[in-house]
C-alpha cells in the first residue's frame, strides 16, 4: 500500500480498506494450502473440488473421457491405442460401464496384455461386442414392452386376435428399432416371453376369481380384493362354496348363489346420555372463590415470574413478553432465590449474610441481573468483578501510552491486542473505538 496518493480521509479509507481486503486474500490462500496439505499427509491424496455438472455435460467432455478412460485401462499397457481407436459413442459407452469392460479385459487376459499397438485390437473388440449385447438386449426389452401393450389394447376392446397374431410370439415394434429374426430365437427373448406370458395367465386367473366372489356376495366390488394373492383368493373361494369352487376348476357345473354372507353384529344406538354442564358467566358468583395467583412482577424494566422462581428457575422477560437475550432462562440456587425474593417483596437492599452466603458466579450473575434491569444504583448491589476490570483498565492504559511513544516490542502488541478485546466485550471500551485501533495496528504493520 503506497501512502504517497493519500491526501483525503476517503482516499485513506480506500486505501485501507484495499489493504485489509487482500490481507483477508492472503489468509485464505495460506489456510487453504494449510488445509490442502494436512489432508494429502493424512490420506496421500490430492484433493480436487467436486465435479457439479450434470450427466449429459460429463459425457459431452470427451477430453475429460479419454484421460478417464485411459487411466481406468492403465493396466493393459495400451490405454493409449485403446482410447485412439474408440469413436465417440464407444468411449462413452466405456465410460459408463467402466466395471463391467476391466472384469471382462481380466477374465480374457488372465495373465496379462502385453505392449504394443497390434494387441490392443482384441480388447477394442471386446468394447464392441459388450456395447452391441447392450443395445440387442435394449431393443429386445422394447420389443416386449410392445407386445405387451398390444394384448392389453385388444382386451380393453374386447376384440380376439387373428390367426397370424396368435401364432406369432410377439410383433415387431414400428420405428428405428426392429426385431430381427435372431433376435426373436434368442433364449433371452424367450425368457422374458414366458415371464409375460405367465403374468398375463395369472391376471386373467385372478378376475375370474374376484368375479365369482362379487357373484358369491362376498365382495361388493373389485377393490375388496386388492392386496391378496391368487391362493388366498383360491382359499377363500373354497370356504366360501366348495362346489363352487370345483366348477371353478373344471369338475362340477355351477349352480345356485351359494351361502348367504352372515351379517355382522352391529350394536344400534347413541348410549347412555352425558350429563351437561353449562358454565356462564351469569352462574359464576365472583365475590367468592380464590382468584389464580399472577405469574410476573415487575423487576425494574423487565418482569420476573415468581412462579418459576419458587422452582428454583429464573425467568425474565420483557414488558411485552419477549425473552431478554443477555438473560437466558437459566437454574439458580436456592440462596440466590432468597435474595430474589428479598428484593421483589421487601423492596430493600440484600442484607450482608446473604449476599456472603453466595459463590463468586451467583454474585456475578446478581449483579448482572440489577444492571440489566436498571435496579442498581438503587439496591447498591456490589460488583465482583470491579477490582480485576479496574486493573485491566490501567493496564490498557499504560501500554496504550507506551504504544503512542513508539515501543514495538512483538510481546507488548499482543499483549494490547488481548486485553483491548477483553475490554471489547466487556463493555468497557466501545467497539467503534476499538475497531478503530486495530485498524492503526495493521495499517502499520504490527
Amino acid at each position: 500500500m503506497n501512502p504517497n496518493g493519500i491526501f483525503t480521509p476517503k482516499a485513506k479509507q480506500t486505501a485501507r480498506n484495499q489493504y485489509l481486503a487482500n490481507l483477508r486474500l492472503q489468509q485464505a490462500n495460506i489456510d487453504y494450502n494449510l488445509n490442502a496439505n494436512r489432508i494429502y499427509n493424512e490420506t496421500q491424496q490430492i484433493s480436487r473440488p467436486n465435479d457439479t455438472r450434470t450427466a449429459e455435460e460429463r459425457l459431452a467432455d470427451i477430453e475429460s473421457l479419454r484421460q478417464f478412460v485411459r487411466e481406468s485401462l492403465d493396466f493393459t499397457g495400451n490405454a493409449g491405442n485403446i482410447v485412439n481407436e474408440l469413436d465417440t459413442s464407444e468411449l462413452q459407452y466405456v465410460a459408463q460401464n467402466i466395471n463391467r469392460v476391466i472384469t471382462d479385459i481380466k477374465d480374457r487376459f488372465a495373465i496379462g496384455v502385453t505392449t504394443g499397438k497390434m494387441n490392443s485390437r482384441p480388447i477394442t473388440t471386446i468394447i464392441r461386442r459388450l456395447k452391441q449385447e447392450d443395445e440387442n438386449s435394449a431393443q429386445i426389452d422394447s420389443g416386449i414392452q410392445v407386445s405387451v401393450e398390444k394384448i392389453n389394447n385388444q382386451r380393453q376392446t374386447k376384440e380376439k386376435p387373428t390367426k397370424i397374431e396368435q401364432d406369432e410370439p410377439a410383433a415387431a415394434p414400428k420405428g428405428n428399432n426392429p426385431l430381427t429374426k435372431e433376435m426373436l430365437e434368442s433364449p433371452l427373448f424367450k425368457r422374458k416371453k414366458e415371464i409375460v406370458d405367465k403374468d398375463t395367465k395369472e391376471t386373467d386367473e385372478r378376475k375370474r376369481i374376484v368375479t365369482e366372489l362379487i357373484r358369491l356376495g362376498y365382495y361388493k366390488d373389485g377393490r375388496g380384493a386388492n392386496g391378496k394373492t391368487i391362493g388366498q383368493l383360491k382359499e377363500i373361494l373354497q370356504e366360501k362354496n366348495v362346489e363352487f369352487a370345483d366348477a371353478f376348476v373344471g369338475k362340477v357345473e355351477p349352480s345356485g348363489r351359494g351361502l348367504k354372507k352372515k351379517p355382522k353384529n352391529i350394536i344400534m344406538g347413541c348410549g347412555l346420555a352425558k350429563p351437561k354442564v353449562k358454565v356462564t358467566p351469569e352462574n359464576i358468583d365472583t365475590t367468592l372463590g380464590i382468584q389464580p395467583v399472577k405469574s410476573y412482577v415487575p423487576l425494574g424494566r423487565y418482569l420476573l415470574n415468581k412462579t418459576k422462581l419458587s422452582d428454583n428457575v429464573l425467568m425474565i422477560k420483557h414488558i411485552k413478553g419477549g425473552a431478554v437475550g443477555q438473560l437466558p432462562t437459566i437454574h439458580i440456587s436456592n440462596k440466590l432465590v432468597g435474595v430474589l425474593k428479598h428484593l421483589i417483596t421487601s423492596q430493600l437492599p440484600p442484607d450482608f449474610d446473604s449476599l456472603n452466603g453466595l459463590d463468586d458466579k451467583e454474585k456475578k450473575l446478581l449483579h448482572k441481573i440489577a444492571k440489566s434491569t436498571e435496579i442498581l444504583e438503587r439496591f447498591s448491589i456490589p460488583n465482583p468483578n470491579l477490582t480485576q476490570e479496574q486493573q485491566d483498565i490501567n493496564r490498557f492504559e499504560i501500554l496504550r501510552g507506551m504504544m503512542n511513544a513508539g515501543s514495538d516490542s512483538k510481546e507488548l502488541v499482543k499483549e494490547f491486542k488481548l486485553l483491548l478485546l477483553k475490554l471489547m466485550n466487556a463493555g468497557k471500551i466501545p467497539r467503534r473505538e476499538g475497531q478503530e485501533i486495530l485498524t492503526d495496528f495493521i495499517a502499520l504493520g504490527y
